[in-house]
C-alpha cells in the first residue's frame, strides 16, 4: 500500500462507516445474528462498523462473510443466509436484483470504488502510469479475475481502454479477490 492510497481509503472507510448503520438499522432490535455478506474490498471498514454496531446493539451479533461479490451472490442464490449483501460493483448487484436474491426497494448505493495501481513498498521499478506495465522489467501483475471479481472487470476495462489488456494479461496473476491481489503485492510476489 502506498501513501497515495491512504486518503482514498480513509474517505472510503468514512463513507462505509457512516452508511452501514443505516443499512443495518432495519434489523430487528432483538435479533440474535445479523449476517453480512460483503465484498472483500470492504473487509477493514466492515469489521470496524460491525464492532461499533455490536457495541450499540448488544443483543445483536454481526456475522461477517467476505469474498468476491460474484462468489457471495452465488452463495446467497444457493441458499446461504444473508441479511445484508454489499457488492463491490453494480453488475453483481444487478444480477442479485434480477435473480430476486435481494429486495429491489432495499438496494442502496453507499460507497464507490476507485481502481488503483500499487507496487511493493521496496520496488525499484518506476511505475507511475499504466503503460509502465509494458516494461520488460515488469514480470508479474496481479489483478482480480475479470470473470468473477469486480476489480478484475474494472482493471480489464481500464487496460482495454488504453489498448494494454493483452500485454498485461500475458503477465497476469488473476486473484480470487482484491485482498489476494493486495497480499501478492505486500509479499513482493508481483
Amino acid at each position: 500500500m502506498t501513501p497515495r492510497m491512504l486518503p482514498t481509503l480513509k474517505r472510503f472507510a468514512v463513507v462505509v462507516v457512516a452508511a452501514l448503520p443505516l443499512m443495518l438499522s432495519s434489523a430487528s432490535a432483538h435479533a440474535a445474528d445479523l449476517i453480512v455478506s460483503a465484498a472483500s474490498s470492504l473487509t477493514n471498514a466492515f469489521k470496524e462498523v460491525a464492532q461499533d454496531f455490536e457495541a450499540q446493539h448488544p443483543d445483536t451479533k454481526v456475522i461477517l462473510n467476505f469474498a468476491a461479490s460474484d462468489v457471495l451472490l452465488q452463495q446467497i442464490v444457493k441458499g446461504a443466509p444473508a441479511d445484508v449483501f454489499a457488492s463491490a460493483d453494480q453488475d453483481a448487484m444487478n444480477k442479485a436484483e434480477t435473480g430476486k436474491a435481494v429486495q429491489s426497494v432495499s438496494r442502496k448505493n453507499f460507497a464507490s470504488n476507485q481502481i488503483v495501481l500499487i507496487v511493493p513498498a521496496d520496488s525499484k521499478l518506476a511505475i507511475t502510469q499504466l503503460k509502465d506495465l509494458l516494461s520488460p522489467a515488469v514480470k508479474r501483475v496481479a489483478y482480480g479475475n475479470p470473470a468473477s471479481v469486480p476489480v478484475g472487470r474494472y482493471t480489464k476495462a481500464a487496460l482495454e481502454r488504453d489498448n494494454l489488456w493483452t500485454a498485461v494479461e500475458a503477465k497476469g496473476i488473476p486473484a480470487q479477490n482484491v485482498r489476494q491481489s493486495l497480499d501478492y503485492v505486500a509479499r513482493d510476489e508481483v
